[in-house]
C-alpha cells in the first residue's frame, strides 16, 4: 500500500487524501484540522505531506528549447496515461462506475482523472515529472531556470485545486503514477466504501 499514512487498519489508506472542508471541524492539538469521524485518516501532517520544491532561480525562458526537454514533454502525457488506464480498468472490474477527465465542479477550471460524481470523490494520478515527484523527478539538465519554476507552479496549482474542491464539498485523492495500480484501486475503493458507510450511519441518525 502507499506509504506515509499512519492510520488505523479499519480506515482506508491512500497517499494523499483531502476531505471536503465540511469535514474539518476539529483540531488535533498540532493545529491540523481533522474531521470528527476520521481524525487520523485526514490529518495532512500525519500522512507526511511535504509537497514543496524550492528553487532559487529566475525564469529567463518561456518555453522548452532543448531536444531532450521536448522528448520529455512528449513522453509525459497529460491524460489517459498507462497508470491511469490500469487503475480505471481495475476500478471498472470492481463494478465501480465513474467519469474520466472530468471537471468535478463546473465552476472551476480543474479536471480530475477519475470522478465519482454521486460520492463527490475526485481522483488525481499525478505524473512524476509534471507534478514534481520527490522520488522520481528527473529535472532536465538544460534550462533548469525554466523547468524549476514550471514544476513548482504545477505543485502550487495542485494544492490550490485541493483547497478549491474541498471547499466545494469534494474529497480529493492523489496518487503518484509510479504507485502499484492494484494498491491505488484498493485505496480508492476503500475510501468510497468508508464514505458510503459513513453516509448510511448519518442517515440512520437523522431518521431516529
Amino acid at each position: 500500500m502507499p506509504t506515509g499514512l499512519d492510520a488505523p487498519h479499519s480506515a482506508p489508506r491512500a497517499n494523499f487524501v483531502y476531505p471536503p472542508s465540511s469535514y474539518a471541524t476539529a483540531k488535533d492539538g498540532r493545529g491540523t484540522e481533522t474531521p470528527k469521524t476520521l481524525p487520523q485518516l485526514w490529518s495532512l501532517q500525519e500522512v507526511g505531506l511535504a509537497r514543496s520544491l524550492t528553487y532559487s532561480v529566475s525564469v529567463t525562458n518561456s518555453w522548452a528549447t532543448s531536444e531532450r526537454a521536448r522528448r520529455t514533454m512528449i513522453a509525459n502525457r497529460s491524460r489517459d496515461t498507462a497508470p491511469e488506464l490500469a487503475v480505471r480498468s481495475l476500478l471498472h472490474a470492481r463494478g465501480l462506475r465513474y467519469r474520466t477527465n472530468f471537471r468535478p465542479d463546473r465552476t472551476l477550471r480543474r479536471t480530475a482523472d477519475v470522478v465519482f460524481t454521486r460520492r463527490r470523490v475526485a481522483v488525481f494520478i499525478d505524473g512524476c515529472f509534471w507534478h514534481g515527484c520527490p522520488t522520481h523527478l528527473a529535472m532536465p539538465r538544460s534550462h533548469v531556470e525554466y523547468w524549476g519554476p514550471k514544476i513548482q507552479r504545477n505543485r502550487d496549482r495542485d494544492q490550490e485545486t485541493n483547497e478549491l474542491l474541498r471547499a466545494a464539498g469534494w474529497t480529493v485523492l492523489r496518487f503518484w503514477e509510479h504507485e502499484d495500480p492494484a494498491e491505488v484501486a484498493d485505496s480508492i475503493a476503500a475510501v468510497l466504501d468508508f464514505g458510503d458507510r459513513a453516509s448510511q450511519t448519518d442517515s440512520q441518525v437523522r431518521t431516529r
